[in-house]
């Protein structure tokens, strides 16, 4: 068998900076790199090359300005990016041509990028392959790329070769709303990265650590935000202080007290070490968002929840439970599902001294990675579609 000359077509490339790049980094990390092109937006160029994927890339500009306020100028740079639209085809059609391609694979970043993807499959007879990890036609800040997209929308979808969607919340969201059937994909580990490391001895007598690893953004800023109010105002379970670690590319100094501290960006080989040496790991959401964000909250699961459960140590969610991230990792998890002092207290204390409790959480957490979150679900839930018969003598 060999894979399929694929062209992936996204705003990002795949590389280690945050959630979405770095799932499709993994997806891909196994791919033949002579058979991958990408075709991305060039202000993603700076960002960890170091981290990309070893195949070739081809860069189309990219319109920012840095200008504030940015509810103002953003909806003007999406516009800008947008009637970029012609040119990426344009682009795409040359890799098509030179490279062969045999299919093509995009998720969902932006619009020109995507529908780009949709319309060059189209236009060759090319297989579709989407996968929708945040809910696209909720983040549209351009109106006139919003009009494109509830245009094409519906066939958009349905004439995916295959449709992944990212959470069970946005299957069954897409099933009532378009009338179609996705298959569940997410985050994939190399699980034996993640065993516990030999000798690790942990201090039952001082601060419990709780760590996040990450980026701040409006799902994750208020839930965090409360934490950390919470633990810099002194909070101690079974007679020990609760700390918090920020591991990322920034934390807001707004945040940062006697409990709180900043600890830097970690690097992907990292971050399993890190990980076994927390006491409990945090995955947060927003509590109350407002509805244009709601949508968001509701499909979205954050891709370090599997590598958390993927280290075996205790994890922590602090979201409602109408969010995607509870409905899916909440059976795995100890879950926060308000912002009320005692209740917080009451989790963390479970988590501290229930060790029945925490070991039955960590045993079937670690079944949900290696059943669905692996690198064997990896190759059978996901590149065995690109595979192909050698062709014959």
């Amino acid at each position: 068998m060999r894979y399929r000359q694929l062209l992936f077509i996204n705003d990002y490339p795949p590389s280690g900076l945050a959630g979405a790049p770095i799932i499709a980094r993994e997806l891909f990390a196994e791919y033949d790199p002579a058979r991958l092109d990408v075709l991305f937006c060039g202000s993603w160029a700076k960002h960890l090359p170091e981290s990309f994927l070893p195949c070739r890339h081809t860069r189309v500009r990219s319109f920012t300005t840095g200008l504030r306020p940015r509810r103002v100028f953003v909806p003007i740079e999406a516009t800008l990016n947008f009637m970029r639209f012609q040119h990426v085809m344009a682009v795409g059609r040359r890799i098509i041509r030179e490279r062969r391609v045999e299919a093509i694979f995009t998720s969902s970043y932006g619009v020109e990028m995507p529908y780009a993807a949709y319309f060059l499959a189209r236009e060759h007879g090319l297989p579709f392959y989407y996968f929708e990890m945040d809910r696209l036609d909720s983040i549209i800040l351009s109106p006139f790329a919003r009009r494109f997209v509830h245009r094409h929308r519906i066939d958009f979808l349905k004439q995916a070769t295959k449709l992944w969607l990212i959470s069970p919340a946005m299957i069954r969201t897409y099933r009532k709303l378009y009338g179609v059937e996705g298959e569940l994909l997410h985050h994939f580990v190399d699980l034996e990265k993640y065993a516990t490391p030999a000798g690790l001895e942990r201090d039952t007598s001082g601060p419990i650590r709780i760590l996040y690893t990450g980026s701040f953004n409006q799902i994750v800023y208020g839930a965090l935000a409360w934490l950390a109010k919470e633990l810099n105002a002194g909070l101690e379970v079974a007679g020990r202080p609760v700390e918090l670690h920020v591991y990322g590319v920034a934390c807001p100094p707004e945040l940062l007290g006697p409990r709180v501290s900043y600890r830097g960006f970690v690097k992907k080989e990292e971050v399993p070490a890190l990980l076994a040496a927390a006491d409990i790991l945090v995955a947060p959401s927003a509590y109350d968002p407002p509805p244009a964000l709601r949508e968001q909250v509701e499909t979205s699961m954050a891709t370090k929840t599997v590598d958390y459960l993927a280290s075996g140590r205790p994890v922590l969610i602090l979201g409602p439970r109408f969010s995607g991230l509870v409905d899916y990792f909440g059976p795995y998890s100890t879950v926060v599902d308000r912002q009320n002092a005692s209740e917080l207290r009451a989790a963390l204390e479970r988590i501290a001294t229930d060790t029945a409790y925490v070991e039955d959480l960590r045993t079937r957490g670690l079944t949900l990675v290696r059943e669905h979150h692996s690198k064997a679900a990896l190759r059978t839930d996901f590149l065995a579609h690109f595979q192909v018969p050698e062709a014959g003598p």
